[in-house]
């Protein structure tokens, strides 16, 4: 059994999780999971029980950048961070760095990243629902291709 990756896309009104295995050759295996944002207590109770499963070994979360929402994004940003158990690891990538590490081109980095992401999901004949899942997709395949490269 593999070990899983959870990629976490913030917004103001929810949270994105994409859970996908550590090992590449294992393309078959995404889930999504949509968090609504209520309250921080909510947002923290469901980010214990997506980090319950126990193969679980990382979690992702992109890091709030800019200034609009940023108000309002920081304290969801502390509510899931603060909330993965000990030991996990817990890692935060700004957009242009989980959209770098996928290849996209710097001029068109939104555009770039979700086409990377899109690219992907046809490769492997798999489909995302929302721009938030594509989203939490592309950040958990970001971090999976950095861990296979500092190993490598």
């Amino acid at each position: 059994m593999t070990s899983l990756i959870v990629g976490i896309d913030l917004s103001s009104k929810q949270i994105d999780a994409a859970i996908i295995p550590t090992d590449p050759t294992i393309t078959q295996s995404v889930a999504y999971q949509t968090i609504p944002v209520t309250t921080l207590r909510d947002v923290r109770d469901a980010v214990r029980r997506i980090c319950a499963h126990p193969r679980i070994v990382s979690v992702v979360v992109e890091r709030p950048v800019g200034r609009y929402g940023l108000h309002t994004l920081l304290p969801v940003f502390g509510a899931v961070v603060a909330s993965v158990p000990t030991q996990l690891t817990v890692e935060d990538y700004r957009p242009n760095v989980w959209r770098s590490i996928l290849g996209a081109n710097k001029a068109t980095t939104k555009l770039g990243g979700q086409q990377r992401v899109a690219d992907w999901l046809n490769t492997n004949n798999l489909a995302v629902s929302t721009e938030h899942h594509t989203d939490a997709l592309g950040i958990a395949l970001a971090h999976r291709d950095w861990f296979w490269r500092e190993t490598a």
